[in-house]
C-alpha cells in the first residue's frame, strides 16, 4: 500500500497492489482533491482494514498524517525515535518485526508484519 497525503495543491493519493501469478495487479486506487484531514484519515484507515497490507509506504513530508494514521490504527506514534536509533546503529530495520516506520529521502514505511 501506498500513500501519498499530497502537499499545497497537489492531491491525496491511496494504491493498494498485490503480486500474485507473476504480475502486480492493483486492488484499489484512489485519490482526493482538497480533502478534509480527518475525512481522508477515516477513509485510509478503511481501506487498510479491508486489505490488511503487511506493508504500508507512506511519503515522509507530512509527518502530523503519519502519526494520525499511526493512532487511528493503535500503533506506536514514536516513529521516530526509531528512526533516529536505526541511522545511529545503522541496524537494518528490514530484520525487525516490530511497527514502526523508516524515513528515507521522504519516504516512511509502516512495517505491518
Amino acid at each position: 500500500m501506498g500513500i501519498d497525503p499530497g502537499w499545497g495543491s497537489s492531491a491525496f493519493a491511496v494504491v493498494v497492489t498485490q503480486f500474485q501469478d507473476g504480475e502486480v495487479q492493483v486492488l484499489e486506487a484512489r485519490q482526493w482533491e482538497k480533502v478534509d484531514f480527518n475525512e481522508v484519515l477515516k477513509e485510509v484507515s478503511t481501506i487498510v482494514t479491508k486489505y490488511g497490507p503487511t506493508k504500508i509506504y507512506i511519503d515522509g513530508s507530512n509527518p502530523s498524517f503519519i502519526k494520525s494514521l499511526k493512532l487511528e490504527l493503535n500503533k506506536d506514534t514514536e516513529y521516530e525515535k526509531a528512526i533516529e536509533y536505526y541511522n545511529r546503529t545503522k541496524c537494518d530495520w528490514r530484520l525487525n518485526n516490530y511497527h514502526k516506520y523508516y524515513n528515507c529521502n521522504h519516504c516512511s514505511t509502516l512495517l505491518l508484519s
